[in-house]
């Protein structure tokens, strides 16, 4: 969780998936969610903010995470793709829009912190030149929305077809596979 103000600049120091000190508060939203969430979802980092920093609240104006923060460096603006989305805790899967009613569960503010969803296709924006500059690279160059680490992993096994399934043990325990329809 990049937390940031009205002028995109960074409230506190981020807080990652392995912070659990939000445990509290995952427990509490599950119960009031069709899907129970883990400490390690934004969402109960957002509601940990709002009870443990209120002056860190009080300034929150846009949500990112680690590698849309850095997109938005990279092209001046912040969108978020689906896979990342749903380790929120805040995205309706069948629709792949934010969730309104998960969202007011935290706050009347959350939803208007979230940034723009874009489909799995879509760039992240084009590489401004002050970034293009730094890195030596041509302005313009189309930047990758990125994703989270197991959906890019089942992409590179292949499992972006039906009937392809992989098992990923490491610092959580997955098995993905695409399906015809969602499946919550």
């Amino acid at each position: 969780m990049v937390a940031l103000d009205s002028e995109y600049e960074v409230v506190r120091p981020a807080k990652l998936w392995c912070d659990t000190e939000s445990a509290a508060e995952a427990a509490e939203l599950s119960a009031s969610l069709d899907v129970p969430i883990v400490a390690s979802y934004t969402a109960s980092k957002l509601l940990w903010l709002k009870r443990s920093e209120p002056d860190a609240w009080a300034r929150l104006a846009h949500l990112a995470l680690p590698h849309d923060y850095l997109n938005l460096a990279l092209t001046g603006a912040l969108v978020m793709e689906g896979s990342d989305a749903s380790g929120i805790g805040l995205l309706e899967p069948r629709t792949r829009a934010w969730d309104e009613a998960a969202c007011a569960l935290i706050d009347g503010k959350v939803r208007g912190t979230l940034p723009p969803l874009i489909g799995p296709g879509e760039w992240a924006g084009a590489l401004r030149a002050e970034a293009a500059e730094r890195l030596g690279l041509p302005e313009g160059v189309p930047v990758s929305a990125g994703g989270g680490d197991n959906p890019m992993s089942a992409l590179g096994c292949g499992c972006a077809s039906e009937g392809r399934v992989a098992i990923s043990l490491g610092t959580s325990g997955t098995c993905f596979g695409k399906a015809a329809q969602v499946r919550v």
